[in-house]
């Protein structure tokens, strides 16, 4: 499972209106733990969907000063991801959780 271009797109929209989630602040739905093709822990993030969640950590792999910015490079994040990349996902992770 990975994001689709949609949940990148809104994800993008999220990050630019001031959306997006602080996982020390609320607790999310959904946690997800990227891994790169080598399968070294790349980046993590969390949403309200599974694809928010993706998308968020995918972001953040690609442009990991999105969030502190409150926009997205899009050039620097492709709206598809490549097969070798692991989406490991968690419901409801708890607040300020490092897993």
């Amino acid at each position: 499972m990975k994001p689709t271009a949609a949940d990148i797109a809104t994800a993008i929209a999220m990050i630019a209106a001031g959306d997006w989630i602080d996982p020390s602040e609320v607790q999310a739905e959904f946690g997800c733990r990227l891994y790169d093709p080598a399968g070294r822990f790349a980046c993590d993030g969390h949403g309200h969907t599974a694809g928010q969640a993706m998308a968020m950590a995918w972001i953040g792999w690609n442009d990991n000063d999105a969030l502190c910015r409150g926009y997205v490079e899009v050039d620097w994040v492709p709206a598809e991801v490549p097969d070798e990349w692991r989406f490991e996902l968690v419901k409801r992770p708890p607040i300020g959780s490092t897993w």
